[in-house]
């Protein structure tokens, strides 16, 4: 949206083409600015009506919703069908760092009375490769919740839940849980060996024979995010409580505007990589500087040139 200022002022620009000859029929009699407009929201009913529109997939909201212990333990109930499950210990958006790799953040990260180790993830966006995530997140947590010395007997279970707005591998399937097996020969047996990996699909598009009717209903209100529901009903008073709650939906609104903020200076960030990669691949800038600018190695800038490249060559 824009605001005109000293709009009043101002006489219709009209403009009329004949062949290249652009000709100004009527001009404004005093300059003027057009600027952007910031949507500002001042009082408690306008920043309701804001946060209304939010759901369980939204990462801010869902930020809130897993830092309640009752709320992560009614999803956790549902989808492990196990109406015993007790969280003892959550950890919401946390950060596990790798010194001789890439670090990772998780969405939810709990461990439950019985000792197991539990990430979950909400993905909205099919835009990665999910069973490499996955990988990856469940090697990170096993690596960081092990101490030196330890029994690998005595390593607790790891389970990641990856709950995605799609279909991850197109089956039709409410759940899928994945393990290691041995398979050779006509002889297949599965792999206790603690990992546990359930990804679920919260489109509509399940089989029928594959329906789960509780984990269905669960991932209908990830999405709608409206109402109380009785099957999981911290769940769905958390998020009344964000949505209503004068505190939260303040609390909301300013992490909304925090996460804008840094999503906006990663765009930046990128930004400037991808225009640094075409000004080398063009000769206008040389590799060993391009690498220089971004604080790279050179072999780190090569790695990242061929990821450029293969971005812009995949098509749409």
């Amino acid at each position: 949206p824009t605001q005109l200022e000293n709009a009043p002022a101002l006489r219709r620009v009209r403009r009329e083409f004949h062949g290249n000859q652009e000709m100004t029929l009527h001009k404004p009699r005093k300059r003027y600015i057009i600027k952007e407009e910031r949507v500002i929201l001042t009082t408690l009913d306008e920043k309701k009506k804001y946060v209304q529109k939010f759901n369980v997939f939204d990462d801010s909201f869902f930020e809130m919703v897993a830092k309640d212990k009752d709320a992560v333990e009614d999803i956790l109930r549902i989808i492990l069908h196990d109406p015993e499950l007790v969280v003892t210990k959550l950890i919401p958006q946390n950060s596990i760092k790798n010194l001789y790799g890439r670090s990772v953040r998780l969405d939810a990260l709990c461990v439950t009375g019985d000792g197991r180790n539990i990430d979950v993830e909400v993905q909205k966006e099919d835009k990665d490769n999910h069973a490499k995530r996955v990988r990856y997140n469940a090697s990170c947590i096993t690596a960081n919740v092990s101490e030196p010395g330890e029994n690998y007997e005595n390593l607790n279970d790891v389970y990641i839940i990856y709950i995605s707005k799609f279909d991850v591998f197109n089956r039709r399937r409410r759940l899928y849980h994945i393990e290691r097996s041995f398979r050779d020969k006509g002889t297949f047996f599965s792999i206790h060996d603690g990992e546990h990996l359930i990804y679920v699909n919260a489109s509509k598009e399940v089989d029928a024979e594959a329906e789960d009717d509780d984990v269905a209903e669960l991932m209908e209100f990830f999405k709608n995010s409206q109402g109380q529901h009785y099957k999981f009903h911290r769940l769905a008073n958390r998020v009344h409580e964000l949505k209503n709650n004068e505190s939260e939906v303040n609390t909301m609104c300013k992490l909304v505007e925090d996460f804008a903020k840094e999503y906006a200076k990663e765009y930046a960030n990128e930004q400037t990589k991808i225009l640094i990669c075409d000004l080398v691949r063009t000769g206008a800038l040389s590799a060993e500087i391009g690498a220089e600018k971004l604080n790279l190695s050179a072999e780190d800038f090569r790695n990242l040139l061929n990821e450029t490249e293969q971005e812009v060559s995949t098509p749409a």
